[in-house]
């Protein structure tokens, strides 16, 4: 399993970069929009899983490993899709979803630093639950914005819609599997590694699809 796992983290790694990289080949194409900032989130991405592989494999620091994602990389993920639905939002309607998602994940968050009433061996199941669907609501959202906008025409150059579909597909795969995995582990193996892999394969596809949303999206 441990030989597996460095080969699915591995893998992963390899998809980030790629969207790193092809976001900043697009670099001069997002001139001065919003986008800008996507590329210099994957470049972090990256960096993140850098810093939690050199703990994981090399200095076999689970403790730092798994505080460095459950304080900094976790959240920012969170915080930065909805500062992205945000701007996308701002442009075409009047919306305080976005911003409200943000208050009601901050206060989860800080809620799962102080409840005393489970112990969670990776990271707050509460907060990334109640975060994954707060994101969910933003991408339905976002959807029901785009099939009534002129951007439904030209679909294929829009860079949310591959985001947001990137999103759909990774956070709605994912989700039921956090709440179980530890119950999975303990009591069903061999279901667990096959839930475990599937969550790769998700972040796999949605890193893919972020790269298509470089490549063929068209800046605003």
């Amino acid at each position: 399993m441990d030989t597996f796992y460095k080969l699915l983290v591995a893998l992963l790694l390899i998809f980030e970069i790629s969207a790193a990289v092809t976001g900043l080949a697009s670099w001069n194409k997002l001139k001065n929009s919003y986008w800008r900032m996507f590329p210099i989130y994957l470049c972090i991405v990256v960096f993140i899983e850098l810093v939690g592989g050199y703990y994981a494999f090399i200095q076999r620091d689970t403790a730092i490993n798994l505080k460095w994602f459950r304080f900094f990389a976790i959240p920012l993920q969170f915080l930065f899709f909805y500062w992205l639905y945000h701007q996308y939002f701002k442009k075409r309607i009047k919306s305080e979803l976005p911003k409200i998602c943000l208050g009601v994940y901050c206060a989860v968050f800080l809620f799962d630093q102080f409840q005393t009433f489970y112990k969670n061996k990776w990271f707050d199941d509460i907060s990334y639950s109640v975060g994954s669907i707060l994101l969910l609501i933003l991408v339905f959202k976002f959807i029901s914005v785009f099939v009534n906008s002129p951007e439904l025409k030209v679909f294929k150059k829009s860079k949310m819609l591959w985001v947001s579909l990137g999103i759909l597909i990774y956070y709605v795969g994912s989700l039921p599997y956090w709440p179980v995995r530890v119950y999975l582990n303990e009591n069903y193996p061999e279901l667990f590694i096959f839930m475990f892999t599937l969550m790769y394969l998700l972040n796999y596809i949605m890193y893919s699809l972020f790269i298509v949303a470089m490549v063929w999206g068209k800046s605003e």
